[in-house]
């Protein structure tokens, strides 16, 4: 019962812990799109928080190129945002471990896909790295906007981001020699036209893995863990895969990555935006699992 007496424990200490002192860590040349966050007052660990679909931000340069009404625009960042990880995942900082803030939409760029659209799975639904495409299959940019503006976004925003991720694993790995990416995400209980499997259950987390990245006991912590605090899981099932950056992806095992998925209707009004009651009961588990993770991660 060693995770559900942990879990009591870091629920009632929660609101303490709230204060722990975080700043931007600024690499030279950064672009503005990405904070890296780490803790003042903490010794520093090997594992990288990504969140990198929490903003809502549009840049007003980016906006004319978005065919949507201010009112189809919100209904669009309220469908794919993952509102609020940055918040339920920060206790990676304060245990130590770098947090890496996706600052703009991903309606802007997602920089978890690959730059090139013949690789890209997910381009053949008009969402690459850059969007042609709604979750509901409408047209976010017109196809010959799309053509133009694609190499400017990739350029000013996708590998200046991903070049930053980049730069920031390869600091973790000279100091520690291993790193731990989790990946950061949140998802709606009632899927989207854009979903591969629509008909696939909706647990309360989902983990995606990677054969080449994800140790076996990560999955088996998660696995535990879920099972004695009864949370349903879902492995690699409704999402799958989870982001290491492309220097690395299926070339150096130093470098292991897990992705979370949480159900969104556990911890926020899915229609308001606002947090539920169940807020402070998924951070706290969040907290509890990543730091048994980082634990274990710490031994390898």
């Amino acid at each position: 019962m060693i995770y559900r007496n942990l879990f009591n424990q870091i629920q009632d200490c929660t609101l303490s812990t709230r204060s722990t002192t975080c700043k931007p860590f600024i690499f030279a040349g950064m672009q503005t799109n990405c904070h890296i966050l780490k803790s003042e007052s903490t010794k520093h660990l090997p594992v990288i928080a990504h969140v990198p679909h929490s903003s809502v931000i549009v840049p007003a340069n980016v906006r004319p190129e978005i065919v949507l009404n201010d009112a189809e625009l919100n209904e669009e960042l309220l469908a794919l945002t993952d509102r609020y990880t940055d918040e339920l995942f920060d206790g990676i900082v304060k245990l130590g471990g770098y947090a890496f803030v996706n600052k703009l939409s991903r309606l802007v760029i997602d920089p978890e896909r690959f730059p090139l659209d013949e690789e890209e799975e997910m381009s053949k639904k008009g969402m690459g790295a850059v969007y042609r495409l709604t979750s509901q299959g409408r047209i976010l940019r017109e196809e010959s906007i799309f053509n133009k503006c694609r190499g400017f976004l990739m350029s000013r925003y996708f590998f200046p981001y991903s070049s930053a991720f980049e730069d920031l694993t390869s600091k973790v790995l000279i100091e520690f020699g291993h790193c731990l990416i989790i990946d950061c995400h949140s998802y709606p209980l009632i899927p989207l036209p854009y979903e591969k499997d629509p008909e696939a259950a909706r647990p309360d987390i989902c983990i995606g893995t990677s054969k080449f990245h994800t140790p076996a006991i990560i999955m088996d912590i998660i696995k535990d863990y879920c099972k004695v605090n009864d949370l349903s899981l879902g492995i690699n099932a409704p999402f799958k895969d989870t982001y290491v950056p492309l220097k690395f992806y299926r070339k150096d095992q130093r470098v292991s990555s897990v992705m979370f998925e949480i159900r969104r209707d556990l911890y926020m009004d899915e229609s308001s935006c606002l947090k539920n009651e169940g807020f402070d009961r998924i951070k706290a588990h969040i907290e509890v699992l990543t730091k048994i993770l980082i634990d274990a991660f710490m031994k390898f």
